[in-house]
C-alpha cells in the first residue's frame, strides 16, 4: 500500500489535489519496484520472482474518508475507505491479526518526527527546525522527547514481542520506508540490527530458515550502520 501523508484542511487538500499524491490524473502510468518488491534476484532473492499489487493512495486521509456527497465548490472527494475499509493504525489491528506478521521499522522514524512529533505548523518559534532534519542537533531535551517517541512506539509494539511467530526488525536509524527501497533492503550501506540486513531476517523469516525478533540499541546514534543523514525513501 503506497504512503503519502495527509491533508489536515479544506486550503491543503485542494492544494494536494493538484499532485500525484492528490488525483489519479496526475499518477505516473509505469513505476518501478525496489527493495522487498524489487525484482532483480541479486537484491531479492527470496521474493523477487512473486506478484505484486501497488494499492495507490490519493484521498489524504488514509484511506479513511467515505463522503458520498461531494462538495461543487472544491470537488473533494475523501473516499479513500472505498479503497480500504478500516482504520488501519497498527496497534490497533494487530491484536486481531491472524495473517503472519513481520515489522520493519526505524525507531526514529524521519517522517513521524517531522510532521507528528514536530511538525512545522505548531513550532512556530522553529525550535525543531534543525533537530527534527539531524539528530545530532538536538538539544537535551528535544533527545529526550524523540526517546520517548521511541519508547511509545515499544510500548505499541508489545502484541509483536508476545507472538515468537511474528518477525520484527527495530532498528534504531533516523529513516523512513526502509523496505522499499533497494539501499536499505539489502544495499552494503543498509542498516543491520544484530550482523543481519533486513532482506536476510525477512527471508530466513518467512521461509522458515530461523526467527527473528531484534530490537537496536536506544540511542539514535547507537547504530553504524544508519545512514548519516535522514532519508525519507
Amino acid at each position: 500500500m503506497e504512503g503519502g501523508g495527509w491533508c489536515t484542511d479544506v486550503a491543503s487538500c485542494i492544494k494536494r489535489k493538484g499532485t500525484m499524491k492528490g488525483s489519479s490524473k496526475f499518477m505516473n502510468k509505469d513505476f518501478g519496484f525496489s527493495g522487498i518488491l524489487g525484482g532483480k534476484q541479486n537484491t531479492n532473492p527470496d521474493f523477487y520472482n512473486w506478484n505484486r499489487i501497488k494499492v495507490r493512495y490519493c484521498d489524504g486521509s488514509s484511506f479513511t474518508g467515505n463522503v458520498e456527497a461531494v462538495n461543487p465548490a472544491n470537488k473533494l472527494f475523501f473516499r479513500g475507505a472505498r479503497v480500504w475499509r478500516a482504520c488501519f493504525f497498527p496497534q490497533y489491528v494487530v491484536p486481531s491479526m491472524r495473517t503472519p506478521l513481520f515489522v520493519i521499522n526505524a525507531a526514529f522514524d524521519s517522517w513521524q518526527i517531522k510532521n507528528v512529533l514536530a511538525p512545522t505548523g505548531v513550532d512556530k518559534r522553529k525550535e525543531w527546525a534543525n533537530c527534527k532534519l539531524d539528530l545530532k542537533k538536538c538539544s537535551a531535551a528535544q533527545l529526550k522527547t524523540v526517546q520517548g517517541f521511541r519508547d511509545q512506539m515499544m510500548r505499541a509494539l508489545s502484541p509483536i514481542h508476545s507472538t515468537p511467530s511474528r518477525g520484527l526488525f527495530l532498528d534504531s536509524c533516523h529513516a523512513h520506508c526502509q523496505g522499499g527501497s533497494a539501499a536499505s533492503w539489502s544495499g552494503a550501506k543498509g542498516p543491520q540490527v544484530a550482523n543481519t540486513k533486513i532482506s536476510k531476517a525477512v527471508g530466513n523469516w518467512f521461509y522458515g530458515r530461523s526467527a527473528f525478533q531484534k530490537i537496536d540499541c536506544p540511542s539514535p546514534i547507537c547504530n553504524p550502520t544508519c545512514p548519516a543523514i535522514s532519508t525519507d525513501e
